[in-house]
């Protein structure tokens, strides 16, 4: 039974309140909506609009029965998506700039060499840059 302080100091009964809650059990190598939140720092509204953007992938709805309901399941490496994300958006980078260094991190990470700029006209690289002529 839950109680709380009513105006005059005396405590009142709560009912209908659930006084405990059902800890969700994840498997190891998977991530709830709230430790993406946790993790960037930002509110569950922010993890949905990422999702719809596609900056976070789409997770897997799971059911823990009446007491425990549904909830979303992200594979693991999405808590430092969320951290690299939030970070980025909070350094004023756009949606889409993020987006591009995700792409280029995931390039990286298959092996992909990654698109460089190639100089034209003869000019050749020094410790300073292009050198024009």
């Amino acid at each position: 039974m839950i109680y709380r302080c009513g105006r005059a100091g005396a405590p009142q009964r709560l009912w209908g309140t659930l006084a405990r809650t059902v800890p969700r059990k994840l498997a190891l190598g998977f991530a709830s909506t709230d430790d993406l939140m946790a993790a960037a720092g930002c509110a569950r509204r922010t993890i949905t609009v990422w999702m719809e953007l596609g900056l976070l992938p789409v997770p897997t709805k799971v059911s823990l029965g009446s007491p425990g309901g549904v909830f979303n399941r992200f594979p693991a490496w999405a808590i430092e998506r969320a951290r690299f994300i939030a970070e980025k958006r909070a350094g004023g980078y756009t949606y889409d700039e993020v987006r591009a260094m995700l792409d280029e991190q995931e390039a990286r990470d298959r092996g992909d060499a990654p698109a460089r700029s190639r100089t034209t006209g003869g000019a050749k690289s020094g410790p300073g840059g292009p050198r024009r002529r």
